[in-house]
């Protein structure tokens, strides 16, 4: 929330960020991929082992 404050007042600039933060302000299909196996492989742990 204050990220969008500052930037609406001009203090804050995409400009000033660095190649990595630029980025990961773009995911990409690969970034979703792996999400996605992420999230399926702590389903299969959370089942499996129980709680």
């Amino acid at each position: 929330m204050l990220g969008l404050i500052a930037q609406a007042n001009g203090l804050l600039t995409v400009d000033a960020f660095s190649g990595e933060i630029q980025s990961r302000l773009s995911p990409t299909l690969l970034d979703l991929g792996i999400a996605l196996a992420a999230g399926v492989v702590a389903t299969y742990a959370k089942v499996t082992l129980g709680p």
